[in-house]
């Protein structure tokens, strides 16, 4: 039994479950490309997915299982005075289940091209991009709409791209807590860069920034399905990364 993560002020509990079944998935795709110039290409893909014994969570008010109380009584976030009770205090766990047959249908299409037509310096840019839209019956964390773009320019010794991904609102959790139905997280648009400098044969010097334009992160619960209710906001900022590879 795989041991829970406690939240002893709260009262929650996540558990594993051992009754698993892993799930399978019949597929079937059906695709287009058209290569209509050197490394460049446009594509398009119809995929269907029929998804049993989908793994999700659910909740439930119960007990904790006398099975983990070892555990609890030598667990350092385990304070007697402010936890709730896990020994006679009903604890509300989160347990994954197999939830059944779950249908995914959609689309993508996609297109590349290096721009290597255009007269000096511009021959060195490029396109790539992609939408993706999918129906799927109540899976946690899938977009209905997802975008991609990145703008890039090489040479032979060095380069640079600017990507930005977008999509749509998505649900979280189809359990829900405190009375909601539904978690969610608000589609962010994130932008990143990265950029290379060939300094010699051995020495490379790169460059990579992620979230360019700092994004932040809305969570929110929909009440009784049909709300937008901002339960929590987070802000991690632009992270850099610089770094330097030496090849022997």
């Amino acid at each position: 039994m795989r041991t829970p993560s406690f939240d002893y002020i709260n009262g929650t509990v996540s558990t594993g479950n051992p009754g698993l079944d892993p799930f399978t998935s019949n597929n079937m795709d059906l695709g287009f490309e058209w290569y209509f110039a050197e490394e460049a290409l446009i594509a398009a893909t119809y995929f269907s997915k029929e998804l049993d014994g989908f793994i999700e969570s659910k909740t439930e008010e119960k007990l904790v299982d006398p099975a983990y109380y070892d555990f609890i009584n030598s667990d350092d976030q385990y304070e007697a005075g402010i936890s709730q009770n896990p020994f006679t205090t009903p604890y509300i766990h989160s347990i994954p289940f197999n939830k059944g047959t779950n249908e995914v249908t959609g689309f993508e299409i996609a297109y590349q091209q290096p721009l290597s037509f255009l007269p000096a310096p511009f021959n060195g840019l490029g396109i790539l991009a992609n939408y993706t839209s999918v129906d799927a019956e109540l899976i946690e964390g899938m977009s209905k709409n997802s975008y991609n773009f990145t703008l890039y320019y090489e040479q032979e010794s060095y380069g640079a791209r600017v990507s930005m991904n977008k999509r749509d609102d998505y649900i979280t959790d189809f359990t829900g807590s405190n009375g909601n139905l539904e978690h969610g997280t608000t589609g962010p648009t994130h932008v990143d860069v990265s950029a290379f400098y060939n300094f010699n044969e051995n020495l490379t010097f790169t460059l990579e920034v992620l979230n360019l334009t700092d994004e932040y992160e809305r969570l929110y619960t929909t009440g009784d399905g049909t709300l937008d209710l901002m339960r929590e906001y987070n802000h991690t900022g632009t992270t850099y990364f610089f770094g330097a590879r030496y090849v022997m």
